[in-house]
C-alpha cells in the first residue's frame, strides 16, 4: 500500500492520459495510456521481494534493492562509468549498447564476467515496451526517474502469446501493447500471474532469465541494464 500511495503521488501531477513512445522496432509509434489503468495494474500486481543487498538472495525470482548509489560513487564502488556520465552530461534522448560482452564489468550485484550493458536515457519522452523476455538475467540500476514494471513467470509465456525463441528483446516480444490487449481475442492472458513494481531513482531491479516483462518509463529517466551472459537460459 505504501508503494502504491507513493506511485499515486508520482502521477498526480500528470494528466489523466499520458503519451508514450513505443520502444520497439518502430520507435516512431506512439500510444496513449490512462493513468487510472496504471494505478489499477500496480495495485493488482503481486509485490516482488524487497532486499537489502547485504546477503545472498534467491535469484530464481525477481527482487528489488532500494536506494543504492552504485554507479556514481567511486569511493564505495570502483566502477564509475564514463559512458553513463557522458550521456548524463549531454542530457539527450538516447539508447546505447555495449555490443560486445565485457570481459569483466562492474555490476551492482552478481557475476561481473560476460556482461553486456545497455544505457537508457529518455529525456522528455515517456517510453513503453511490449511484453518480452531475455535469455540472460538482467540487473537494472536507475540513476534518475521512474519505471513501472509488470513481470510474469516464465511458465506464462504461452499464456501471454509470446514466441518460443532462443533470442531476446524485440525477437521475443508480443504483438500487442499490454494496456491495449483484447482479452476476448487473447483469453489465456486472464490465467497469468502478474507481479508489479515501481522503480525509482537509485533502485536496483533483478530479473531472472526468461521472465516476461513490460516497462512504462516516465520522463527524465536514466537507467543502466546489465545482461549477465554467464547466467542465461540452460539448454
Amino acid at each position: 500500500m505504501k508503494v502504491f500511495l507513493l506511485f499515486c503521488i508520482i502521477l498526480c501531477v500528470e494528466s489523466k492520459s499520458l503519451k508514450f513512445h513505443v520502444n520497439s522496432m518502430d520507435y516512431n509509434q506512439k500510444t496513449t495510456v490512462e493513468t487510472s489503468w496504471l494505478y489499477e495494474m500496480v495495485e493488482q500486481g503481486m509485490p516482488i521481494t524487497e532486499h537489502t543487498g547485504d546477503s545472498d538472495v534467491d535469484r530464481s525470482k525477481p527482487f528489488i534493492i532500494r536506494k543504492n548509489d552504485w554507479n556514481f560513487n567511486p569511493y564505495k564502488y570502483p566502477c564509475v562509468d564514463d559512458t553513463a556520465i557522458e550521456m548524463k552530461m549531454n542530457a539527450s534522448t538516447d539508447i546505447r549498447y555495449e555490443q560486445n560482452p565485457m570481459p569483466r564489468a562492474c555490476v551492482p550485484i552478481g557475476n561481473p564476467n560476460g556482461v553486456m550493458r545497455g544505457y537508457w536515457w529518455n529525456g522528455n519522452k515517456r517510453t513503453v515496451t511490449k511484453i518480452h523476455y531475455d535469455q540472460s538475467e538482467n540487473i537494472i540500476w536507475c540513476d534518475t526517474g521512474k519505471k513501472i514494471w509488470f513481470i510474469w513467470e516464465p511458465e506464462d509465456r504461452k499464456n501471454l502469446y509470446l514466441p518460443d525463441s532462443d533470442s531476446s528483446g524485440y525477437k521475443t516480444e508480443a504483438r500487442y501493447l499490454f494496456h491495449k490487449v483484447d482479452t476476448t481475442r487473447l483469453p489465456r492472458i486472464r490465467k497469468t500471474r502478474m507481479y508489479s513494481v515501481v522503480m525509482r531513482d537509485k533502485d536496483i531491479l533483478y530479473i531472472p532469465p526468461l521472465w516476461p516483462h513490460t516497462v512504462y518509463t516516465l520522463k527524465q529517466t536514466f537507467c543502466i541494464s546489465n545482461w549477465n551472459l554467464k547466467r542465461r537460459r540452460r539448454k
